[in-house]
């Protein structure tokens, strides 16, 4: 079997080999010609993989979907132009008015806001549920209930959940279940693998990597969703860019190793954070504090560098600003998954009780720079305080 790195390595250059370059050709173009009538017409039955019109793909946009549909272990892929529109387009693939869905509390706050304001406007019923409930999530089925929304671990508080359990259980009640993967990327965890029957991913994090793309990802597991996703994408007009196509296989090649050394450095300001008086909790995975680590253990292949922790001091919103406002190296963004260090902090919305028990959740996406001037920069941070 082929191994993860030799893999990133070698896909998505189908098209590069034809023209005896090493990386593919940025294919820009809006019209395909064809060498014939009966090409032509053929291109209408059969409109993926082929390529009948740039709107839905060039070479280059194919290259992309076919490393992440490798690398996620699913049978179709589509690129979109954001993660936030990958969520999107698979969601309304997935359900209809009149349907009902359950979305995981600690859901990444744009789709939440898109469950919660935007589906009620189609007709569609939307509820939330407790992240760490497993099986029990059968409990809040309902006859006309489509598809869960399951995120591990979740945006924010980090708490891990357990999709085996909560596919089965879906699954038992003829509910599909659709997975968000961004944290671990599919390099770290294959939600398909885990039970989920499509699996979104934003390629702007650390799939990319680099802070200079937007781009997003829908991988089908089987053939009922992957026909519900080809309908909505082609129905929607999603099209990406390939120059920014061209960006994302750029950062595929290096994902792996830039995750492994991410992951060394994060432990590293984890372990600095334990022994720090004015932290209270620490949410990362990996730290075998975490109250789920055995389910991380269990289905994770390594552990990403995105992370969160409060103050036992409720600190004012004005104390936090001069935290943050002290770092040099730690910068403020809303991103994360790219080789710079950020940080980010927020109340999270939650429905249910949590630990973060409505304080301010500092979030730190840790990147390739030296951990001990990392450690040097939240020191500063502190005395701040």
């Amino acid at each position: 079997m082929t191994k993860l790195s030799t893999k990133l390595a070698t896909l998505g250059r189908t098209s590069a080999a034809k023209v005896h370059l090493v990386n593919p050709p940025i294919t820009r173009g809006s019209t395909i010609l064809f060498d014939n009538y009966e090409d032509f017409k053929q291109s209408h039955h059969n409109p993926y993989p082929s390529l009948d019109y740039a709107r839905r793909g060039t070479s280059i946009i194919r290259e992309v979907e076919d490393v992440i549909c490798q690398l996620e272990e699913g049978i179709y892929t589509r690129v979109t132009p954001s993660g936030m529109s990958a969520i999107s387009t698979a969601s309304l693939a997935l359900c209809a008015a009149g349907d009902h869905i359950l979305v995981t509390d600690h859901a990444y706050g744009p789709a939440r806001d898109f469950y919660e304001n935007t589906l009620p406007q189609f007709g569609i019923e939307v509820d939330f549920y407790p992240p760490t409930i497993g099986g029990e999530i059968s409990r809040y089925f309902k006859e006309n209930t489509r598809f869960v929304h399951v995120e591990s671990p979740g945006s924010f508080t980090f708490d891990l959940q357990d999709i085996p359990a909560i596919a089965k259980a879906a699954h038992a009640n003829n509910v599909l279940v659709l997975a968000d993967g961004s944290w671990a990327s599919p390099i770290l965890m294959q939600t398909l693998k885990l039970g989920a029957d499509v699996a979104v991913q934003s390629l702007t994090k650390y799939m990319s990597g680099h802070s200079d793309v937007m781009y997003g990802a829908i991988t089908a597991g089987n053939e009922e969703v992957r026909d519900k996703i080809h309908q909505m994408y082609t129905h929607m007009g999603m099209c990406t860019s390939p120059d920014d196509a061209y960006l994302v296989l750029r950062g595929l090649r290096t994902v792996e190793l830039r995750l492994k050394q991410q992951q060394e450095n994060a432990l590293q300001v984890v372990n600095y954070l334990k022994t720090q008086d004015a932290v209270d909790y620490i949410s990362c995975p990996m730290d075998p504090d975490h109250p789920q680590h055995t389910l991380w253990q269990r289905d994770f292949n390594g552990c990403s560098a995105l992370f969160s922790f409060v103050l036992k001091k409720d600190y004012t919103e004005e104390k936090i600003a001069k935290f943050v406002d002290t770092l040099d190296i730690f910068h403020l963004g809303h991103c994360w998954g790219a080789y710079e260090s950020l940080i980010y902090p927020d109340r999270p919305k939650r429905a249910f009780d949590c630990w973060s028990k409505d304080r301010i959740v500092i979030r730190l996406s840790i990147g390739l720079e030296d951990p001990q001037d990392l450690i040097q920069d939240l020191e500063k941070g502190f005395k701040a305080l």
